[in-house]
């Protein structure tokens, strides 16, 4: 899709150990658990849409893979195995009329 590569996001990200880095996620089997590898560095990509003021838009929806969060204290909820980031592209920039 041309157009996804055209507003594609630049990530960058500081590396500060193997959990900062992006990859391709993984399943190996039904029973397994899952992973990411991260000698596969991948940008996943979908279109969507979001209706405002009265007009549905279409989106880019950009999403990253990393193998885990990793706890930036003791009550961090959110820490833990996978993590993900997404980047959103909103607006008729790129619509054909």
């Amino acid at each position: 899709m041309q157009i996804a590569a055209t507003y594609a996001p630049v990530f960058r990200v500081r590396t500060e150990s193997s959990s900062d880095k992006i990859g391709m996620p993984s399943l190996p089997s039904r029973d397994a658990i899952s992973r990411v590898d991260v000698r596969t560095p991948t940008i996943f990509y979908r279109l969507g849409h979001t209706f405002f003021d009265g007009t549905w838009y279409p989106q880019l929806v950009y999403s990253v893979w990393f193998p885990e969060r990793r706890a930036s204290g003791a009550f961090d909820i959110l820490a833990g195995h996978l993590d993900a980031r997404g980047f959103l592209v909103f607006g008729d920039a790129f619509c054909v009329r």
